[in-house]
């Protein structure tokens, strides 16, 4: 890996980290978000990981974190998808 690529992996994965605290202050109202920005964030760094060893600008190795990070894409992709979300008062 190359600096240019730790530093964005660094800025993305403390955004998360917000994103997730935040919704555990009060995880009914936040999951919906949370899971869908969260699978699309895991799923598409995860492809972007896979997609630098298959250029060859990451060796094969790389292919560990990664494949985790596809878990738990679709791990918060399932949730985001089956959760009952909550309709306002107003509608």
């Amino acid at each position: 890996m190359h600096v240019g690529q730790i530093q964005i992996a660094g800025v993305f994965d403390l955004a998360l980290a917000a994103l997730f605290l935040i919704t555990a202050t009060d995880v009914t109202r936040y999951v919906p978000l949370a899971a869908w920005v969260g699978a699309v964030a895991e799923l598409g760094h995860a492809l972007i990981r896979i997609g630098h060893v298959l250029t060859g600008d990451n060796p094969p190795d790389d292919l560990i974190a990664p494949s985790i990070m596809l878990m738990f894409g679709t791990y918060l992709l399932a949730i985001g998808v089956s959760h009952p979300y909550r309709q306002s008062a107003g509608r």
